[in-house]
């Protein structure tokens, strides 16, 4: 398995700064530059493609998570709210200020629908085509830090204050869970439901299948407290 390294510290074209949720569509890769309170696009090879930045209210204050859903959709953690983007990364619009987000963090997208982390709602939102539709809020869950669709339709749950994982149907019932020794962060699934999850201070990637089971641990050693994993076609790329 490849790790792909890209991008150095620093606020100009090709450079990032606390790189925090990441999500692919095509070839095209988006991370949420936090420090830079901007979205960075990429190839899938690593070569930069433009800086996404707004002024005024449409401006970010420290975008957080990324989802395709299909079109960009990033959270942004100050202003307790979600921005979506057209195709081409232009504005569209925000989630009204009477949406219930406190924190929002990781999200999952589907064509139509998403899943949403509200880290201090201790809540999953589930949104259709950019409404809320449902909250989950019966799991238990700490300060869900992150959140993906498994391919079967149910939610794998990153529970950051609980420091475990949390396997859900969509209607909030819980089907699993896998107590950990750190507090994961920003997850991801590979096409046979292998969950990748950071575990920063331990500067590592650890893996299980999709019973939540452990298989293995990648060892990132150098890395600065990996944040965020994406697993695309058989790399994995660590914020």
């Amino acid at each position: 398995m490849q790790i792909l390294e890209f991008g150095s510290e620093g606020s100009g074209d090709g450079q990032l700064k606390l790189p925090q949720g990441i999500a692919v569509s095509g070839n095209q890769v988006a991370v949420a530059d936090s420090g830079n309170a901007r979205l960075t696009v990429w190839t899938s090879e690593g070569k930069w493609v433009q800086a996404v930045k707004f002024d005024g209210d449409q401006a970010f204050s420290f975008p957080l998570g990324v989802a395709f859903s299909p079109t960009p959709v990033v959270s942004d953690q100050r202003k307790n709210r979600l921005v979506f983007l057209k195709p081409d990364f232009t504005f569209d619009s925000v989630t009204s200020p009477s949406e219930p987000y406190r924190v929002p963090m990781g999200l999952a997208g589907r064509v139509g629908r998403l899943a949403l982390a509200d880290s201090e709602n201790n809540a999953i939102r589930l949104l259709t085509d950019e409404s809320l539709s449902a909250t989950l809020d019966k799991l238990g869950l700490v300060n869900p830090a992150d959140v993906k669709w498994t391919d079967d339709g149910r939610l794998v749950i990153s529970d950051w204050g609980n420091q475990r994982l949390v396997l859900s149907s969509a209607d909030g019932i819980q089907a699993a869970e896998r107590k950990l020794d750190f507090s994961p962060g920003l997850i991801s699934l590979d096409p046979k439901g292998n969950l990748y999850v950071p575990n920063g201070p331990g500067q590592e990637i650890r893996v299980f299948d999709a019973s939540l089971e452990p298989v293995k641990t990648i060892s990132l050693t150098g890395t600065p407290y990996p944040a965020a994993v994406l697993w695309v076609d058989g790399r994995l790329f660590v914020t």
